[in-house]
């Protein structure tokens, strides 16, 4: 009771006088500022450098698979990543009810698929 007299006769008696609360882990040096604000204007450089970029994609080449096997790899053109598929077609008889694409894979080298019951034709999407 004695220390809160003291403070609010401080308060009160002393003009211009005010309480703040501050913990050591709230400040922050100017050190610390001044790394923060490099990092800031860095990531806005990275970020007006991306925005004049765009994705451009294309199709890899066809590529005819054998029934129950692994096709051949769809190569993209160079310069270029798979990203994905672009088209999977069975080729046959649609109408029979086993025929599907059972797995397919992309990497460095394009993409492929394994298809069950008929052939298919594979193609890779290809972007840069």
């Amino acid at each position: 009771m004695r220390i809160f007299n003291l403070v609010f006769a401080c308060l009160f008696l002393v003009p211009g006088a005010t309480l703040r609360a501050e913990t050591p882990a709230a400040k922050t040096s100017d050190t610390e500022m001044v790394q923060l604000k490099q990092d800031v204007e860095a990531l806005k450089a990275q970020v007006k450098e991306l925005q004049g970029k765009k994705l451009v994609c294309s199709d890899g080449k066809s590529v005819q698979g054998p029934k129950n096997k692994w096709s051949p790899w769809s190569a993209c053109p160079e310069g270029m990543s798979a990203t994905g598929l672009a088209r999977v077609d069975i080729q046959g008889d649609h109408e029979v009810v086993s025929n599907h694409v059972n797995d397919f894979q992309c990497g460095p080298q394009g993409c492929r698929a394994w298809c069950i019951g008929n052939p298919c034709e594979v193609v890779a999407r290809c972007c840069k």
